[in-house]
């Protein structure tokens, strides 16, 4: 293996025969089930308590937009380092300053992190659930007096914080695998009607439209432009040059039974089904000293990652490339990029968020994936030194 292959920290398989994201199951429509009636029911909340949008970037500049006055033009935004550039860029977006802090064990912002980023500006804190796992921020927030968005673009639509409100995205690498859509849920005694201005939103242009078809390739993973980035110097360049501009609207009524049966399938997922996986990908990873799961891939698993822990991420990439089982990663910290790096909170920087980006690697868990096809991760696992 040349240097240059070890250096690419997410080979890609000749032949893919595991993919990260399955096509989703083809399903019936039910009649009479809009995308808003389905999550209303999966989630148990007020029908009236749900807008569904045309993204989750979408859906986030909208619950920012919902804070009112104090939170105009001037106000602060506490988000995560370890997040979506989209998040940030909605924040920048809606007149607001974002602020960057440092994550935890977890992924996710932690107490700590938000108090040293936390200023008598500071309006709202973005809590961005990392694989699935929700922040354990909301009390302190709450005695500070500060609004939480409970950002849960990357888990399934089942567990509810407390938080103001709460962000879904759908898509072909989210847990809702839809093509299109996000949606905003509003906490209890709220409803869209009368807390959030949805008139003003502009319409949809034809740039818009373009920008969104290229993102919708992309977002199919690196298989489907069969490029594999690179570990350190070429990944930032993306970021910096992404466009992040995105129409702020509502779902397009064509898209809506497409989100409904995306939603209906993948609440119907068994825990137990992927207790099972998470059980068989821990046993297999038990021999191995370079490689374990996170210690919250229980809670990965049910949200649609299988999220790998280690110190050699290019060599392992490249030995389950070997055995046709696609990797990838997920976030870059953002204060590492020119684009963002501005908004980085003052005061001690511990960045947690730089030494953890360098070694997750996501495997191949969700459903839809066969069983043979689940068989050959364990096998690759099970090889792992």
């Amino acid at each position: 293996m040349t240097t240059a292959e070890l250096e690419r920290y997410n080979p890609l398989p000749r032949a893919i025969r595991v993919p990260l994201h399955p096509a989703a199951p083809r399903l019936r429509a039910t009649p009479g089930n809009t995308a808003r009636d389905v999550l209303a029911r999966v989630l148990d909340v007020d029908p009236r308590r749900v807008v569904v949008t045309s993204s989750g970037t979408a859906a986030l500049r909208l619950a920012l937009r919902g804070l009112g006055e104090d939170g105009g033009s001037g106000g602060e935004v506490v988000v995560p380092t370890f997040a979506c550039g989209q998040v940030v860029q909605a924040v920048l977006d809606e007149g607001l300053r974002p602020v960057l802090a440092d994550v935890g064990d977890d992924l996710c912002l932690t107490v700590s992190s938000v108090a040293r980023a936390t200023t008598r500006r500071t309006r709202a804190v973005v809590a961005v659930r990392a694989f699935g796992v929700a922040p354990d921020v909301l009390g302190h927030c709450r005695e500070a007096g500060l609004a939480v968005v409970d950002d849960a673009a990357q888990s399934l639509p089942t567990v509810r914080t407390g938080a103001a409100s709460t962000v879904l995205s759908f898509g072909p690498q989210k847990p809702v695998p839809a093509g299109v859509g996000g949606a905003l849920v509003l906490g209890e005694g709220a409803t869209v009607a009368s807390h959030v201005p949805v008139g003003d939103w502009r319409s949809t242009r034809v740039r818009d439209a373009a920008v969104r078809g290229v993102r919708r390739v992309w977002a199919r993973g690196p298989a489907a432009v069969r490029l594999a980035p690179a570990l350190l110097d070429r990944v930032p360049d993306a970021i910096e040059r992404a466009d992040y501009s995105r129409a702020c609207t509502l779902l397009p009524r064509a898209a809506d039974p497409v989100v409904a049966r995306a939603l209906a399938a993948t609440s119907s997922v068994a825990t137990e089904e992927r207790a099972l996986v998470h059980a068989r990908f821990a046993d297999a990873l038990s021999g191995s000293t370079t490689t374990r799961l996170h210690a919250r891939s229980a809670q990965h698993l049910r949200h649609g990652y299988c999220v790998l822990l280690t110190d050699d991420r290019p060599r392992v990439a490249a030995e389950l490339a070997a055995a046709g089982v696609e990797t990838s990663w997920l976030y870059y910290p953002l204060h590492r990029t020119s684009r963002y790096g501005r908004w980085a909170s003052a005061g001690p920087w511990p960045a947690y968020a730089d030494d953890v980006w360098r070694r997750t690697l996501l495997v191949p868990c969700r459903p839809g994936l066969t069983a043979r096809q689940l068989d050959r991760v364990a096998t690759a696992l099970r090889r792992l030194p």
